[in-house]
């Protein structure tokens, strides 16, 4: 996801999914932020480069990550409103 044209940053993280157990959850920072990614322009990006089990289902667009004071990604704050 690192090589997607409007992607600066990324994260990945697992959530709940009642059908799969979990789901894959892309946390991105676009380039721009007039013109982020969509889900579809994520998928698309994948289906080239992935395994369909590996393509993310669900996007979040944020300004920042969440960080802990020691400047680590808190991706326990990424999963949260997700699979609930």
């Amino acid at each position: 996801l690192y090589g997607h044209p409007k992607i600066a940053d990324v994260q990945v993280v697992g959530v709940p999914d009642a059908t799969y157990g979990e789901e894959i959850l892309a946390c991105v920072i676009p380039r721009d932020h007039a013109d982020p990614p969509t889900l579809e322009d994520l998928t698309a990006y994948c289906r080239e480069q992935l395994a369909h089990y590996k393509i993310p289902r669900l996007l979040r667009v944020l300004e920042a990550f969440p960080m802990t004071v020691s400047g680590k990604v808190r991706k326990i704050e990424l999963r949260e409103g997700y699979g609930e």
